[in-house]
């Protein structure tokens, strides 16, 4: 959830599943891959868990910057 914003709050998975329901379900379909840019102020073990709602939400595995992604190391590790 978000917090210290002017936004309301609501939950990472809400928002994952929502831009897969726009991006690629009807009327969108779309064929191309979605980049995401996420700013994370989590530590390691949330960042972990928002790896796997992503691909618990898109049902795939998906690339992501980091250490799973191939990037750059977090510089906690």
């Amino acid at each position: 959830m978000t917090g210290h914003t002017l936004c309301t709050k609501i939950f990472f998975k809400d928002v994952i599943r929502a831009i897969k329901n726009s991006a690629f379900g009807p009327p969108a379909n779309n064929p191309y891959p979605v980049i995401l840019s996420i700013e994370m102020h989590c530590s390691a073990k949330f960042q972990d868990r928002m790896y796997e709602i992503c691909n618990e939400v898109s049902g795939t595995r998906r690339e992501m910057n980091g250490r799973r992604g191939g990037g750059d190391e977090r510089p906690d590790e």
